[in-house]
C-alpha cells in the first residue's frame, strides 16, 4: 500500500497548520459563533486530537495488511483498504487536501470509520476485538468537526464500500472470520484519553 505517501501527505498537512493556523482559526471562529470562548487550551486540544487522528491511519493500514496477509481473507480486507487508500489520492474531494490538516480530516474519517466497522464485526463474531483500541469515540468527535453534511456523505461511501460483493461477506451474519491476533495500537495512540480530556467543547464546534 502507499502508506508512506500518505504519511508524507500528513506530515505536509501538519507543517501547513504550523505555518498558517488554518484549522485553528476555523475552530476559533466556530467557537465564537456558538457563543463560546476559544481559549488556547481548547483550540490546541482540538488540533492535537486532529493531528493524532490523522497520523494513526497509515500505521493501522500497515498493521491490518500484515495481520491479514496470513489469513484466507487477505483479498477481502485488501479490497476495503484499497478504497481507503484511493480516497487519499483524490486531491479535490469533499475537503480539498491542499488545506492542510483540515483537508485530510475527511480522508481519515472515512478510513477509521471503515476500520472500526470491520473491527466491531470481528469482535461480535469472535469475542475479541480486531484492534486493541475502540475508535468509536474518536470517530464521533471527528464527525462533529467535519460537519453533518460531509459526514453523511462519507458514511454513504462507507456503507457502499462495505456492501460491495468483494467486501460485504466480511460483515455478513454468516461469515466466519479466521482467528487473528489482536492488532496492538493503543500503546502508541491515546485517542480515547484525548477525546475525554481535550474535546469537551466539541459539541458546539461546527467547522
Amino acid at each position: 500500500m502507499r502508506t508512506n505517501e500518505i504519511r508524507k501527505m500528513i506530515s505536509e498537512a501538519i507543517n501547513h497548520e504550523t505555518r498558517t493556523n488554518y484549522l485553528a482559526s476555523l475552530v476559533s471562529r466556530d467557537l465564537l459563533k456558538h457563543g463560546s470562548n476559544p481559549t488556547t487550551e481548547i483550540v490546541n486540544g482540538c488540533i492535537t486530537f486532529v493531528k493524532n487522528y490523522l497520523i494513526i491511519v497509515p500505521d493501522l493500514l500497515d498493521k491490518i495488511e500484515i495481520a491479514a496477509s496470513i489469513t484466507t481473507i487477505k483479498n477481502n480486507i485488501m479490497n476495503a483498504l484499497t478504497v481507503i487508500e484511493n480516497y487519499y489520492f483524490v486531491p479535490n474531494d469533499l475537503m480539498p487536501d491542499n488545506l492542510g490538516m483540515y483537508g485530510l480530516m475527511d480522508d481519515s474519517y472515512l478510513a477509521l470509520t471503515i476500520i472500526q466497522r470491520i473491527s466491531a464485526d470481528y469482535q461480535n463474531k469472535n469475542g475479541k476485538p480486531l484492534l486493541d483500541i475502540d475508535l468509536t469515540g474518536a470517530n464521533k468527535s471527528m464527525r462533529i468537526l467535519v460537519g453533518e453534511t460531509i459526514a453523511t456523505i462519507l458514511e454513504t461511501i462507507v456503507n457502499t464500500t462495505l456492501n460491495t460483493p468483494a467486501i460485504s461477506n466480511l460483515i455478513s451474519p454468516n461469515f466466519a472470520w479466521p482467528n487473528m491476533n489482536t492488532i496492538n495500537v493503543a500503546e502508541d495512540y491515546r485517542i480515547k484519553e484525548q477525546v475525554r480530556r481535550q474535546m469537551g467543547m466539541l459539541g458546539i464546534v461546527r467547522i
